[in-house]
């Protein structure tokens, strides 16, 4: 049975495996942030032609819960992971479930700081740290230049918010 098979028999009108990255997958933002298509009395439908509802439950990576902690009392997370594993997707989960925290609680926000642009944390550090041209800023990188660029992204953002035109 090839996959074309495989989701004719069980009725599988998308490809839940197309998109490897979550940020841009259709699938996974109705399913887990996004409101999703729900027909009415099991009618057929393609996708995304219907009204949009809220899933009744979230799908969920096993170690979100372990992961998100306590919003009341935030602490740092690190998730580590191959190519696949659901990292974005619990990045994506998180800030959505920290967004309606903060809907609900406007006295007790938490705020979020991602680093999963590691691309541009090692651009910058390459370009004014590294003493050799072709130096591979990976083998270089102190946690300390981590925390540095953690902090330095927080920082923006909050002074992006408080002074004017930001």
């Amino acid at each position: 049975m090839n996959l074309s098979q495989f989701f004719e028999h069980w009725s599988i009108v998308e490809n839940p495996f197309r998109d490897e990255e979550a940020r841009h997958d259709a699938i996974f933002a109705r399913m887990g942030i996004s409101p999703i298509p729900r027909a009415e009395s099991g009618a057929e439908a393609a996708p995304g032609a219907l009204p949009l509802a809220m899933p009744r439950m979230q799908s969920m990576h096993p170690d979100f819960e372990k992961i998100l902690g306590d919003v009341g009392q935030p602490s740092t997370s690190i998730v580590f992971g191959e190519k696949g594993s659901g990292k974005t997707a619990i990045r994506l989960q998180l800030a959505a479930k920290i967004e309606r925290h903060n809907a609900a609680s406007p006295d007790r926000k938490v705020f979020l700081i991602p680093y999963d642009d590691l691309n541009a944390a090692l651009d910058h550090y390459n370009s004014s740290v590294s003493s050799k041209k072709d130096a591979n800023p990976f083998t270089e990188m102190r946690l300390v230049d981590h925390i540095d660029a953690i902090l330095s992204n927080g920082v923006s953002r909050v002074l992006g918010t408080l002074l004017p035109g930001g």
